[in-house]
């Protein structure tokens, strides 16, 4: 993303740990939250598990 300057790294205001300690939200509805994940496929299970629930409606698990 940043060789093709489609975001810059001044744009990131946030990492996945601010985002799962609750530290960080979007300021407004129009903003996006891109998820980078470098590492485990076990971390993309748990995002997409916790994407579902809240999408359908359900408690988060824990």
């Amino acid at each position: 993303m940043f060789e093709n300057r489609v975001i810059e790294k001044s744009d990131i205001i946030a990492g996945s740990c601010d985002l799962s300690a609750g530290k960080f939200n979007r300021r407004n509805d129009n903003e996006i939250t891109v998820f980078k994940n470098g590492g485990g496929a076990h971390l993309d299970l748990m995002v997409s598990r916790y994407i579902l629930d809240r999408w359908q409606g359900r408690s988060l698990r824990v």
